[in-house]
């Protein structure tokens, strides 16, 4: 009973940290959003949604839906509204234990195809115990400068493969985090042959729930396999249990799994994810 009380815990540290990161995404100055609650669609603090960010990346154009049953009016809606925009985005399938295959079939049938999956995944940070070394002589740095947020952006656009060298979106992003308490927007830096080197990022966001999730870690191809990453995420665990935070949870990429898993975090569920 006790493993599925904490499996039960870590889905819900994983979708309210993404719900708290979504309806960051819809209250910025340029988002867009709809409304996909069905008994209010004039609502302007929606539970449902779907939000137009302009991002480069479709996974920050997408759709927050927490309800038990999708239904076939909410996927129309929010692919029209994506369509009218002529954007790329995401639906993420948060509770695909439930009716998944119902739910599935409604997606489809709203002219939604599967893209992919996500892995959620989670760490107890209470429970860790880092004795091991570090590799790279590595500090960090809040972003609290136009400077920063300038190069905050183009770690971001290496995130998403962007060709664009500093996307508006993702600065305008950097320069509003700054102005929120519950994030924490780093940039990396490591001494590499006498020299500091700006080589990385992350975002750790508070939730409600005393968790924090991680977010555009990102460490450059020139500066990879340099157990960068690694020391990285040393570092944001430690912070994390240094501030009392229950758990550290993070959406990862196939490619990312072993990563993640080797440094011993849990695969809590799979989020199957449905485009335009």
């Amino acid at each position: 009973m006790s493993d599925i009380n904490n499996l039960n815990d870590d889905v819900k540290a994983i979708n309210n940290n993404f719900r708290e990161v979504i309806i960051f995404l819809k209250n910025l100055e340029k988002s867009e959003y709809l409304s996909l609650d069905s008994d209010d669609l004039n609502n302007s603090e929606p539970k449902n949604f779907c939000v137009a960010t302009y991002s480069p990346s479709e996974s920050d154009n997408g759709v927050l839906y927490d309800e038990p049953v999708v239904t076939l009016e909410a996927v129309k809606k929010a692919k029209k509204f994506f369509d009218e925009r002529n954007l790329k985005f995401t639906w993420p399938v948060l509770n695909p234990y439930v009716n998944y295959e119902h739910n599935r079939e409604v997606l489809l049938q709203g002219g939604l195809v599967y893209d992919s999956d996500l892995t959620g995944m989670s760490l107890d940070v209470k429970d860790i115990n880092i004795n091991e070394g570090y590799h790279n002589k590595i500090s960090f740095r809040k972003v609290n400068t136009d400077d920063d947020a300038k190069l905050w952006a183009e770690l971001a656009c290496d995130f998403t493969e962007s060709e664009e060298t500093v996307p508006e979106f993702f600065y305008n992003l950097s320069c509003a985090m700054m102005k929120n308490k519950n994030i924490q927007q780093v940039i990396c830096t490591v001494n590499i042959d006498n020299e500091d080197k700006d080589v990385g990022t992350y975002l750790a966001f508070d939730d409600n729930l005393n968790n924090r999730g991680l977010y555009y870690m990102q460490v450059p191809p020139e500066f990879r396999r340099r157990k960068i990453a690694n020391d990285m995420m040393k570092s944001i665990a430690a912070a994390a249990k240094a501030d009392g935070k229950n758990k550290l949870v993070f959406q990862s990429l196939p490619s990312a799994l072993p990563f993640h898993k080797n440094f011993g975090f849990k695969e809590i569920f799979n989020i199957p994810l449905f485009t335009n």
